[in-house]
């Protein structure tokens, strides 16, 4: 049984998707999904749950994940420290810098019986290095 306050969360963050998703208004989402207006309206209002195919149902509709469809932000652990590191690194790149770095990165995987870091040819440079990058 899902609580009232839940529903409310839940219902504010379909309400939010289905509108990023352009949809103007209930009607227009329920009609598309073939749900009767006020039944999406009480959803979207927290007067009613729905149920996991409907979830699924509605994300695929508007094109999002079920935790984002239902508010839940998922939290990340990774088994290797510099994973976190890397990523957060990562965030603070531009999109030209990404591309690099993705590009780099795809040609390690691909060669991992040959290529070393000593191979890297940004290595050679006079630049100083990023911090926390040796």
């Amino acid at each position: 049984m899902v609580n009232a306050a839940l529903r409310k969360h839940i219902g504010k963050h379909l309400q939010k998707a289905r509108k990023d998703a352009g949809f103007k208004s209930a009607r227009s989402f329920a009609e598309s999904v073939g749900l009767e207006p006020t039944t999406y309206t009480a959803y979207e209002q927290g007067a009613r749950a729905f149920n996991i195919e409907q979830a699924w149902e509605f994300a695929e509709a508007l094109g999002v994940g079920i935790d984002e469809l239902v508010g839940h932000e998922a939290t990340r652990e990774y088994a290797d420290p510099r994973q976190e590191q890397m990523n957060g690194c990562y965030e603070t790149l531009n999109e030209e810098s990404k591309e690099i770095i993705a590009g780099v990165v795809a040609s390690f995987a691909a060669d991992a019986d040959r290529r070393t870091v000593k191979d890297a040819p940004w290595l050679e440079s006079d630049e100083e290095p990023m911090e926390g990058v040796a």
